[in-house]
């Protein structure tokens, strides 16, 4: 009988096979565990004078009978200490030691007890009026973060080491910022905020602080230069508009002008009014009246201005049109030109001197007079076809086409 195997996979063949995973849950004791930074240390004080020994030691019986809850009238030796805080002892004024948060034991009579506060600490600066290098008069208002790093240096090296911090923030920020366009402060934000914490952090250092960092948190500026600003940035977004606007109108009649090239003009112009009346149909509370849009083509246009009209403009328009380069339109013209060569040859050929029956008989000479009796206006003779006429052919042959 076969034995079953196993379907539990142990942790080595789940990690080769689904990488690396969590395999438990941390405790809840592991999360709560943290480190903090130790600042204990103890200096040595030596006791001068007897009296200083006996108050010490007057200090140490009472603290320790203290401990009994029957003898309420002694204090209490141990203090505690919050967590997030150092303890800073001194012994007659000296400084004796510094003790970590917790439970503490202090002599009441000889030592006394200062708690320091080494969180991290954000304080506003606001409302610091500055005025660029381009003569912008503005308002900024920053936060810097800092925290004591060394609480023996912070507590008996400065008086107040926060308002000793604030002052050189705002100095340096009037200082750098003074120096420097309102344009680059408003593109540099984050790189000006990192070189100001650079030039307060080497002060702090000396006082037992550090400073983390300093962020803009709003820049003021006067109505006047709100609305320029406002103003400005509108005509830029109508001038771009403006630009596109342009470049969609250059590109639109470069299609109409292709598309009017293909399909003849009166097609193109119908197209366009058959678009304008859609587009006004669309308008709500509108009438529209509807009328056919009816006109010459090109030819007949031609045709019209080749045949009509007088003068020298009628003759040069004729010119024109008779050197005109279009393939189709030059053969068509070349043939107008040879009939009509053609048929005012034979308009203007000599007639046969044979009399015909029909022919009417010659004019009869009346006595006294030399001349013939004949009429005073001759009709004019034909020295060649008419520029009009040939035209008008050509055209209508370009139009029928070949045959």
């Amino acid at each position: 009988m076969a034995q079953p195997t196993s379907t539990i996979d142990t942790r080595d063949e789940r990690s080769r096979r689904d990488g690396p995973t969590i395999t438990e849950e941390p405790s809840l004791t592991s999360l709560m565990e943290y480190d903090p930074p130790r600042f204990s240390r103890a200096q040595e004080v030596k006791s001068d004078s007897l009296y200083e020994l006996i108050v010490n030691f007057v200090g140490l019986f009472f603290g320790n009978t203290g401990l009994f809850p029957c003898c309420i009238c002694c204090p209490n030796p141990y203090v505690s200490i919050e967590q997030g805080t150092v303890g800073m002892v001194s012994r007659f004024g000296k400084y004796y030691k510094t003790v970590d948060p917790g439970l503490v034991k202090v002599n009441p009579l000889s030592e006394t007890l200062t708690t320091v506060d080494v969180r991290l600490q954000i304080h506003p600066i606001s409302r610091i009026p500055i005025v660029t290098q381009d003569n912008v008069n503005i308002v900024m208002d920053a936060v810097l973060y800092w925290c004591i790093k060394d609480p023996y240096q912070a507590t008996y090296g400065v008086v107040d080491v926060q308002a000793a911090l604030v002052e050189r923030a705002q100095t340096t920020l009037r200082a750098v910022l003074g120096g420097r366009e309102l344009q680059d402060i408003i593109e540099n934000r984050e790189i000006i905020a990192e070189g100001i914490r650079d030039s307060i952090d080497v002060p702090a250092q000396a006082w037992g602080a550090d400073v983390e960092s300093v962020l803009f948190k709003d820049l003021t500026f006067s109505p006047e230069l709100q609305e320029s600003l406002s103003s400005a940035a509108t005509q830029k977004r109508i001038g771009e508009a403006r630009i596109i606007a342009a470049r969609a109108e250059v590109e639109s009649a470069k299609l109409m002008r292709q598309v009017a090239e293909l399909l003849d003009f009166p097609a193109a112009v119908q197209f366009k009014y058959l678009e304008t009346m859609q587009n006004m149909a669309k308008q709500p509370n509108s009438k529209l009246l509807f009328m056919p849009m009816a006109g010459p083509t090109p030819s007949e246009t031609m045709i019209h201005a080749a045949t009509s009209g007088s003068g020298e403009e009628r003759s040069e328009l004729v010119q024109q049109i008779m050197n005109s380069t279009d393939p189709e339109f030059r053969t068509a013209l070349t043939s107008s030109k040879t009939a009509h060569e053609a048929s005012a040859s034979a308009a203007s050929a000599p007639m046969s001197r044979s009399p015909s029956p029909s022919a009417p008989p010659p004019a009869q000479k009346s006595p006294g007079k030399s001349k013939d009796i004949r009429s005073d206006k001759q009709p004019p003779t034909h020295s060649g076809p008419d520029p009009s006429s040939i035209v008008q052919s050509a055209i209508l042959a370009s139009q029928m086409g070949p045959v």
